[in-house]
C-alpha cells in the first residue's frame, strides 16, 4: 500500500511539474527565486514496528517474539526549509523534528494471535533531512495547491519503558534511509510572502537492529511511519 502511494505520488509530481514548467516557460515569474520556510504543527506516529524478532544465540526461544509495535499519542512537528522556486516547480532541502509521547507497547508472541498490550512511559522522536521536489498548481486568487516527494535520512530515537516484565524497553537510536510524500495548499499574500498548510507522510527503510527486551538483546527489523499536518510561512528573495 505504501509503495503504491509513493509510486503514484512520484508519477503525479513528475507529470504536473513537467507540464507546468513547459506551460509556464514563457510566462511571468514574479515570486521566483530562493526561499526560506518555517512551519509547525502536529504529528501522529502510525507505528514503530520491529518485525521478525528472533533471540540472539545466548537466549532461549522462550523469549522470542514475532512482532513488536510502539504506539504513541499525537504531539509536535516542525520543519525548516531552504529552496528555489521557478514557475510552478520548487526544490528544497528540509530539516524537521517529530516528537511523540509513548502510549502503548504491543507484542505478538510465538502463539498465533496472542497479542499483548502493555502500559509504557517514554518518548519517540525523529529527526529528518530531506531533498524535496514539488509541483505547484494555480487556482487563481493567489491559491496554489501542491504535491511533492522527497528522499533523505531519519534518525529515530526512543526512550520507551514498558510496565511489563517481558518487554521492558525500546531504547537507543537508529539512522535509516527515508522517503516522504507531501500535499498542501499555499496562499500568496505578495509575490514574496506566502502561508502554507500541508500534510506529510514519512516512511523509512526496514533495517536489522538489536534492541533491549527483558534485560537482554534481540535481533529484529525496524520500520517507522509518521503522519503530520503543519502550517507555516515562506519568504522568497527576488534578487
Amino acid at each position: 500500500m505504501v509503495r503504491k502511494l509513493l509510486l503514484s505520488a512520484v508519477a503525479l509530481t513528475a507529470t504536473v511539474a513537467s507540464g507546468a514548467a513547459l506551460a509556464d516557460w514563457a510566462g511571468s515569474h514574479d515570486g521566483d527565486g530562493f526561499y526560506v520556510l518555517a512551519e509547525a504543527g502536529g504529528s501522529k506516529d502510525l507505528n514503530l514496528n520491529i518485525n521478525g524478532i528472533a533471540p540472539v544465540a545466548a537466549l532461549s526461544t522462550e523469549t522470542q517474539s514475532s512482532h513488536l509495535t510502539l504506539g504513541t499519542t499525537s504531539s509536535s512537528s516542525w520543519n525548516g526549509a531552504l529552496g528555489y522556486k521557478y514557475g510552478f516547480t520548487r526544490i528544497d532541502f528540509t530539516y524537521g523534528r517529530l516528537n511523540n509521547d509513548a502510549e502503548l507497547m504491543r507484542t505478538n508472541n510465538t502463539s498465533p494471535g496472542a497479542e499483548t498490550d502493555t502500559g509504557v512511559q517514554g518518548e519517540l522522536k525523529a529527526k529528518n533531512w530531506f531533498l524535496n521536489l514539488y509541483a505547484d498548481g494555480d487556482l487563481g486568487y493567489g491559491l496554489r495547491p501542491f504535491v511533492g516527494i522527497g528522499a533523505g535520512r531519519a534518525k529515530i530515537s526512543s526512550t520507551a519503558q514498558s510496565d511489563s516484565t517481558t518487554v521492558n524497553a525500546i531504547d537507543g537510536q537508529q539512522s535509516l534511509s527515508a522517503y516522504t510524500v507531501h500535499a498542501g495548499l499555499a496562499y500568496d499574500f505578495t509575490p514574496a510572502i506566502a502561508v502554507h498548510i500541508d500534510y506529510h507522510f514519512m516512511g523509512t527503510e526496514r533495517k536489522l537492529i538489536q534492541f533491549a527486551q527483558a534485560a537482554t538483546y534481540l535481533d529484529g527489523k525496524l520500520t517507522y511511519h509518521n503522519n503530520s499536518v503543519n502550517a507555516g510561512v515562506s519568504y522568497t528573495f527576488n534578487f
